[in-house]
């Protein structure tokens, strides 16, 4: 049995920086986005709803590099009025990401702090976080028998690294009666870093297990669109759906180069971090209460650029003490 197998099924790990990269931005989104709340009975504003304690949780799913990928998180935190106009706070972030192809699956799973603000200043709000956090990957690959595709052998391997996120958004609501349109702009940058790392279990008969060298992304995304809602008083709540469509840009690490070793032999795998471009898609309902001071929220967002697809899902909740 020779090397090329090993290295043909440890393609995985390179193509999991798309899903890590996706995780730290769901993250840095997740925190800017939560300051686009509007709720009014004279007409839309905005609404401090990342005061007090708040709690969300995300996940999604796609394709990358011709893997199935996904990502799932929670994030807890709590805000804190400074004056009239000026939130600041502090948030936990742990999530986890998956990047599976016929042989192998890689997991990543990732704990970070955050600090954010919140800046109102009538219809103009500008939001804006940053944070670092531990990064911990693992990798199953399975090697299938030529003649039957049996499993083989199995090789695991194992280690760590760390991120950091930063991002800033801008948003102007334009109340039209119960009716609105907020157009955004934001910027995130993701770093990201993973130790290299040996495998082992693939040697029966000779040593397939791959030396995985380091991983190191720096990726900033421009994102834009326009989101438009109404607000809908229902007796002792108001609803509030609304939908969006924009674009992302990105620049830095689009793509990675890893090098694989096995025994005296190497060779180098690629994987996509990020499209150039995206088209987003969003479309989400809030429910706020008039007479107590709790909100939900309730989104899904989407991002398309050809081969590449991500459908995300999140549930926010937030009540002021």
């Amino acid at each position: 049995m020779s090397n090329a197998p090993a290295f043909h099924s440890g393609r995985a790990v390179a193509a999991s920086t798309y899903a890590v990269n996706a995780g730290g931005d769901a993250i840095v989104s997740s925190l800017l986005d939560g300051a686009g709340q509007v709720e009014g009975q004279d007409g839309p504003r905005f609404t401090d709803s990342r005061i007090g304690s708040w709690v969300k949780g995300f996940g999604a799913f796609g394709r990358a590099n011709g893997a199935s990928v996904e990502n799932y998180g929670g994030i807890a935190g709590y805000g804190l009025a400074i004056n009239q106009h000026l939130v600041l706070g502090a948030a936990f972030a742990g999530s986890g990401t998956g990047t599976s192809t016929d042989a192998q699956q890689v997991s990543t799973n990732s704990f970070g702090g955050f600090a954010y603000a919140i800046d109102t200043l009538d219809q103009l709000r500008l939001s804006a976080t940053l944070g670092a956090g531990y990064l911990h990957q693992s990798s199953n690959r399975n090697i299938f028998n030529a003649q039957n595709q049996s499993i083989y052998e199995t090789a695991v391997g194992a280690t760590n690294g760390w991120y950091f996120g930063a991002g800033l958004q801008a948003q102007y609501l334009i109340p039209l009666g119960q009716n609105f349109l907020m157009p955004y702009g934001r910027i995130d940058y993701v770093h990201t870093y993973v130790n290299g790392f040996q495998e082992n279990g693939a040697n029966k008969l000779v040593n397939l297990n791959i030396g995985y060298g380091s991983l190191n992304t720096n990726v900033a995304a421009f994102s834009g669109g326009l989101r438009a809602g109404t607000d809908l008083s229902l007796g002792s709540m108001t609803l509030i759906p609304w939908v969006s469509v924009g674009g992302t840009g990105y620049a830095g690490t689009l793509k990675v180069a890893q090098v694989e070793t096995v025994g005296l032999t190497s060779t180098t795998e690629t994987g996509l971090v990020t499209p150039n471009g995206a088209l987003d898609t969003g479309a989400g309902v809030t429910l706020r209460g008039h007479h107590t001071p709790w909100t939900v929220k309730l989104a899904y967002n989407g991002q398309f650029a050809g081969d590449v697809h991500l459908n995300a899902f999140d549930l926010l909740a937030n009540y002021r003490w």
